[in-house]
């Protein structure tokens, strides 16, 4: 499959070519619902993750979605599982002092 290749046409950013270039676009850029899906988390939290610089910023914009190169948002899609997978396990084995046994 070919890869998206930089546009000589004003306004536009990629020029698609090939039977499959959406699905090539589509697996070298991440966009918010891509890593809310890869995380498990819904896109308003990707949002305040971005509002709150608490991720890396954007590759760039095209439209208004912003979008990020697998080597920018990888490392931190990682590191946020490996959080999240800590913070499911501590969460499992304390018990709440709020619930009632």
């Amino acid at each position: 499959m070919p890869a998206p290749k930089p546009s000589d046409e004003p306004g536009r950013m990629w020029k698609l070519t090939g039977p499959n270039s959406m699905h090539t676009a589509m697996h070298a850029h991440w966009t918010m619902p891509d890593i809310a899906d890869e995380l498990d988390l819904r896109v308003e939290t990707v949002h305040g993750y971005r509002s709150r610089k608490q991720m890396p910023d954007p590759t760039g914009v095209i439209g208004r979605t912003p979008y990020w190169m697998d080597a920018t948002i990888a490392p931190w899609i990682e590191r946020q599982k490996a959080r999240r997978k800590h913070v499911r396990v501590w969460a499992t084995t304390t018990s709440s002092p709020l619930v009632a046994s």
